[in-house]
Formats: C-alpha cells, structure tokens, sequence
C-alpha cells in the first residue's frame, strides 16, 4: 500500500470492531493520517426492519458518499 497515496477503509461496522481499526497502525508507517480515510457505522443504535441497503443509507456510507470520497481524494 505503500505506492498509494491515499488509502480508502470502507468497513460496514462499527469502529471499534472496525478492521479497519485493527490495519490503522500498520498504516500508519507508509502514510500520514491525512491519507487514510476511513467509513464506519457510527457508534449509535440503528435498527430498522427496511434490509442492509436502508441502513448503510441512514449511516451515510451509501456509493454516493463512498464515490464523493474518492474523488475528493483524487483532486
């Protein structure tokens, strides 16, 4: 990953369960914190019966935020 410039966690659980948080020290030796970016649930209670799509929607880690980031990374 080191030949990357910005590195991009999309996890679909909350942080601190997150694998993201458990690959963010290796991370950490070839890139600053400005160039990791990282997606999680937030740490607040969601339930809903409406399925996956709906709730990664209400968690604001739907395509649309996932592709707004990567292109904020590529400018």
């Amino acid at each position: 990953l080191a030949d990357f410039d910005h590195v991009i966690i999309m996890d679909e659980q909350i942080e601190k369960s997150s694998l993201g948080l458990h690959l963010l020290p290796e991370l950490m030796k070839s890139h600053q914190s400005s160039q990791i970016h990282r997606f999680h649930l937030n740490e607040a209670f969601m339930f809903g019966n409406d399925g996956r799509e709906a709730l990664i929607k209400e968690a604001g880690i739907e395509e649309e935020a996932i592709a707004q980031m990567i292109a904020d990374c590529s400018t």
